[in-house]
Order: C-alpha cells, then structure tokens, then sequence
C-alpha cells in the first residue's frame, strides 16, 4: 500500500519518455500519413524521399529535439570558395544550420533544429522545417554555380 500511495503521489514528477524506437516509430506513422515513403536508416535516423530528394529526421531519444536534415556532397574540398559559401548559407534561416562534414569538407550538411514544447509539436514544423532545408540547399547551389 505504501508502495502505491508514493507512486501516485510522485509520479507526475518523473517524466515518462519515449525510447528511441518508439519516436521513430512515431515520425515513421506520420510520414506515411502524409504520403511520404520512409525508413530507418542504419545511423537510426529516418530517410524520406520529398520531390525525388532523400532528406532524413533525426532519429533521437529525446522527444523534445526535432530534426530534418540533408546533405550536398561536396568534390571541391575544403576551398575558401566552399568555406565562404557554407558561411554565407548558415542562418540565412532562423532555424537554418550549415557546415562542412568531414576533414576533406566532402558533404556539407543542412539542418533545421527545433526544441519542442509538446513531443507531437513536430507535426505542425514538419513542412517548415523541410522547406529551410530545402531552401537552403537551393542557396547553396545557387551561389556555386554563380561562383
């Protein structure tokens, strides 16, 4: 009796989360709602396919951090042309995140973050959060192929 009567008496204080499993298992549904063909990577992040394009959610254990993310890979290396360029992408968008992926700068990687007040927060961000993306992306090839 003792037992139950401090479970109910502390347990809103313990938060409940989900495991990792259980939020990509989470994004996955709502994807396929949505129309979208997705899959967990090997990483444990999902891959979708938007507009024939792979873009990814991050697959993490904590409920409250979303994020969609891509990459452009990058045979220049780590030329002052790609430096400046990836520092004139980064924050072009509020949410909007760019930089070189690896020590031969071979990918530059895009990512719109977000911290979430309601796990199922991401439903409404989803759309906005690919479209930084996206448009991110856009810049970037913009401005090499003006360069």
């Amino acid at each position: 009796m003792k037992n139950l009567v401090f479970i109910l008496i502390f347990a809103p204080f313990f938060p409940f989360s989900q495991s990792k499993e259980e939020i990509q298992d989470t994004y996955l549904s709502y994807l396929k709602s949505e129309g979208y063909t997705a899959e967990v990577t090997d990483a444990g992040n999902i891959k979708f396919k938007y507009e024939g394009n792979d873009y990814f959610i991050r697959g993490s254990d904590d409920e409250f951090y979303f994020e969609v993310f891509d990459y452009l890979n990058n045979d220049e290396g780590c030329s002052d042309r790609i430096k400046k360029l990836v520092t004139e992408v980064n924050g072009s968008y509020k949410t909007l995140t760019v930089y070189l992926i690896g020590d031969d700068c071979s990918s530059i990687k895009f990512i719109s973050s977000s911290i979430l007040a309601n796990k199922e927060d991401f439903r409404s961000i989803f759309k906005r959060s690919l479209s930084i993306v996206r448009l991110g992306t856009q810049k970037a090839q913009k401005l090499y192929s003006e360069n």
